[in-house]
């Protein structure tokens, strides 16, 4: 134990105080089991030998009464004149006789002959055998000399010699009986003494066994993981301040991570819209011509409508086709201007379910001037299903555009009759993958680990952004983006998780440039 009972056990004590503990508890648990062998080896036997004591007793009591009726049957046999009465006294002699023979030879031949040879009288033995032998053969005389008859009530002078005997010798019988009945009935008391103080010699032991082990083992222990409960409440309370006080200072971090993850969305947006608009500068040239069509539609057919409005007789069912089309032109034209301005539109990301497939037939009307002025055919590879994700359309367009518009700027440095591209979509389990596929001359080998890094570019005029862009697009859409690049030229892959349609509450509308 330590000096100081209140300091914590160190783990050398308290491995010191655990070998000692169980030393101890050994040692007196082994005493306890000796003072158990002790009572199996000497308080069990003497019990045992102790119960013969009763039945010789016993028997030599019955010894004692047997002889007086013995005696008295004799004595009035002799006396009664009543050949009946004789009768029964005489069957009475022989079965008192037949009963105190069994009883000796139980006594002095059977299992009692065990404790009375234990005895220290044999002189009295002897002289009580004597007299047994003297009274067994003058009552076996008289029985014989007296046994009675019809015709005969006198008493035998042979009987009247072996009654004499019977009653001469009694006395001296009973007396030795007397003497060995008290023999045995003080053995059995030093027996029972002797067996009482050995049982309480062991139950002291196993008392002062249990007492030592309660002192000198339980109190210890006890102690000791009294002690030591209180070093360990005194731990928790310490490490729960630390706990509380670590606790506060991540719910800060938290605070500031989410304040800094939040603000690097706003910057991330903002970087995308930058990329928007100056991606719109790429598409000014397509998109003026795109908007010239539907513009000189609406001139011709206004000015086709003002010709038949000076006839005094026109066509009317012309004028209302003319109508019509300067009706559809107008909405194509604002049509082109929406989507212009939706493109280009700052707004805070939202991820909303949506269908994929309409978004990229989106992008492809919105590219295809430009494609078709940079000589590119693109074609449109889409799986059979209609797969929904969840999404921010006009980011994901975005992503598009900046593939599609890298990937036609790669293709100017080949033949303009192997200048393609192809968008695949497959669903591959819970995700889908839009695979964008260009016959250009591939990725340099320096560019293969950094094309998604900021400021990374192979273009004299780039800045290295759109990548870039593209990847923390993907990313805060929890999809992943790569490029791989083959003998056939570059192949860019996007995957993005699926979402559960049964879980949308209604579908996805086909004009998701507009929402």
């Amino acid at each position: 134990m330590p000096s100081n009972p209140s300091q914590p056990i160190t783990e050398v004590a308290a491995d010191r105080l655990v070998r000692r503990l169980e030393a101890r508890y050994v040692i007196l648990l082994a005493a306890v089991a000796i003072a158990l062998l002790l009572d199996q080896a000497l308080v069990q036997p003497g019990l045992a030998s102790l119960n013969s004591y009763a039945p010789a007793i016993n028997l030599a009591g019955r010894q004692r009464m047997l002889s007086q009726r013995i005696a008295k049957s004799a004595l009035a046999l002799s006396l009664e004149q009543s050949a009946v009465a004789r009768q029964g006294i005489w069957a009475e002699l022989r079965d008192s006789l037949n009963l105190w023979t069994a009883a000796h030879d139980a006594l002095f031949h059977g299992e009692s002959n065990s404790q009375i040879s234990q005895l220290d009288a044999a002189e009295d033995i002897a002289r009580l055998e004597i007299r047994f032998q003297t009274i067994h053969r003058a009552a076996e005389s008289l029985l014989q000399e007296s046994e009675p008859t019809d015709s005969s009530l006198v008493f035998p002078a042979a009987a009247q010699v072996a009654l004499a005997e019977i009653q001469a010798n009694e006395g001296e019988f009973l007396r030795s009986m007397d003497r060995i009945v008290g023999l045995l009935e003080s053995a059995s008391d030093s027996a029972v003494k002797r067996l009482r103080f050995i049982s309480l010699a062991i139950s002291t032991g196993i008392l002062l066994s249990l007492l030592a082990i309660g002192n000198w083992v339980l109190r210890p222990a006890t102690r000791a993981i009294r002690v030591q409960v209180d070093d360990l409440e005194q731990r928790i309370a310490a490490r729960t301040v630390e706990l509380a006080a670590t606790n506060a200072s991540l719910l800060h971090e938290i605070h500031d991570r989410e304040a800094a993850e939040l603000r690097s969305q706003q910057l991330s947006a903002q970087l995308a819209h930058a990329g928007r608009v100056s991606m719109l500068s790429h598409l000014s040239t397509g998109l003026a011509h795109e908007l010239n069509q539907p513009l000189a539609a609406i001139v011709n057919y206004a000015e086709a409508c003002r010709v038949l409005g000076t006839k005094p007789e026109f066509d009317r069912e012309t004028l209302q086709k003319h109508l019509h089309e300067v009706h559809s032109s107008a909405m194509l034209a604002s049509q082109i201007v929406r989507r212009m301005r939706d493109f280009t539109r700052p707004q805070a990301a939202e991820q909303v379910p949506c269908e994929l497939h309409p978004l990229i037939r989106e992008v492809a009307a919105l590219m295809r001037i430009e494609l078709e002025r940079a000589e590119v055919c693109l074609s449109l590879h889409l799986a059979a299903d209609e797969p929904l994700i969840q999404a921010d359309p006009i980011q994901i367009q975005q992503v598009l555009v900046n593939l599609i518009h890298n990937a036609a700027q790669a293709l100017q440095a080949v033949d303009s009759a192997l200048r393609r591209i192809d968008i695949r979509t497959q669903s591959l389990g819970n995700q889908l993958q839009i695979t964008v596929a260009d016959t250009g001359p591939g990725l340099k080998e320096s560019l293969k680990s950094t094309i998604f890094d900021p400021f990374v570019t192979s273009k004299t005029e780039g800045m290295g952004l759109g990548l870039f862009i593209c990847r923390c697009i993907v990313e805060q859409h929890h999809g992943q983006i790569h490029a791989e690049s083959t003998t056939f030229g570059t192949i860019l892959r996007v995957t993005l998780p699926l979402g559960a349609r049964d879980e949308l509450e209604s579908a996805a509308s086909a004009d998701h440039l507009y929402r």
